[in-house]
């Protein structure tokens, strides 16, 4: 009973919390490819084939979630191979509340939404204890891949501002980079 009691406070605090947040100040840390390379406990390229909405309980109630299927072509970090199907079960944003001329956002707009069909870089936190995961730096972690096989282009939410900060030869502005550098890069990070 105690434990129920102390989950439901926390619960509350950070439901609290989220409430005081305005949409402009939920922004997250910046982070370079060697920071999300240490915090990702997954780095795979896959394409997502399928998105599943559900919930997961957690502190007496339940939690809206999407579960997205990844099938892997390229594992780069972590206990996974090509050809695996990996489940990534995420927070699902919740949809614009209105009551009249009121108007109420989330505050987990920034949160990443995979397009089912589509083909991206993924670095993966480690699944919580209730199975949650998301990508490193939410939209940072999230390279959508453009162009021809073999010439795609990587680019994050964050349009990799900063991304290679520190890396010799690196472009000193922000935009997409070569995949095939980018995974370079990745690799030689994830051997230190």
């Amino acid at each position: 009973m105690r434990n129920r009691v102390r989950s439901l406070c926390a619960l509350a605090a950070g439901i609290i919390t989220c409430a005081l947040v305005t949409a402009e100040a939920s922004n997250v840390i910046h982070m370079t490819l060697r920071d999300l390379v240490v915090r990702g406990d997954r780095i795979v390229r896959g394409t997502v084939v399928a998105a599943d909405e559900g919930t997961v309980s957690a502190g007496g109630g339940n939690i809206p979630i999407v579960t997205y299927r990844i099938r892997v072509d390229e594992a780069l970090k972590g206990s996974v191979a090509g050809g695996d199907v990996i489940e990534v079960r995420m927070l699902a944003t919740t949809k614009q509340a209105s009551s009249g001329s009121l108007r109420r956002a989330t505050v987990l707009r920034d949160l990443p939404q995979f397009a089912v069909g589509r083909n991206y870089l993924f670095v993966l936190t480690r699944p919580s204890r209730i199975g949650l995961s998301t990508t490193v730096g939410l939209g940072q972690g999230l390279f959508e891949l453009r162009g021809r096989p073999g010439q795609e282009l990587a680019v994050n939410a964050a349009n990799n501002l900063g991304l290679l900060s520190g890396v010799r030869g690196a472009p000193a502005s922000p935009g997409p980079v070569a995949y095939a550098s980018l995974v370079k890069e990745i690799r030689t990070l994830v051997g230190r």
